[in-house]
């Protein structure tokens, strides 16, 4: 199979394309790059990391949360977002499945 190169402007026309899914790459790279944004992320893996140290710190001798409730939500929300997740790119996956091999579906 030749090497294709998608052009990621372009959409399939079975899938349409929500305002929300459209993503302004230089937008982003500028912001980063330019703006000099990228050392936040070193700046709030710093800071999850201390919560993680200082929290385990923090509950070593305290009850429990009582949270058996809220992850029964959290459970039923991510599996519904996932069932959504699934049904919007289910056409894209089916249609790079019948169109390509499994290996290039993913690893292109």
């Amino acid at each position: 199979m030749p090497n294709t190169i998608l052009n990621v402007a372009t959409t399939p026309e079975y899938m349409q394309v929500f305002e929300f899914e459209k993503y302004d790459y230089k937008r982003f790279q500028t912001w980063v790059k330019d703006e000099g944004n990228w050392t936040l992320s070193i700046y709030a893996s710093a800071i999850y990391l201390l919560c993680i140290l200082f929290g385990d710190i923090y509950m070593e001798n305290r009850k429990p949360f009582e949270v058996k409730k809220h992850l029964v939500w959290w459970n039923i929300i991510q599996a519904t977002l996932s069932a959504i997740v699934f049904l919007r790119m289910s056409p894209e996956l089916f249609t790079q499945f019948k169109e390509r091999d499994l290996h290039s579906t993913f690893c292109s």
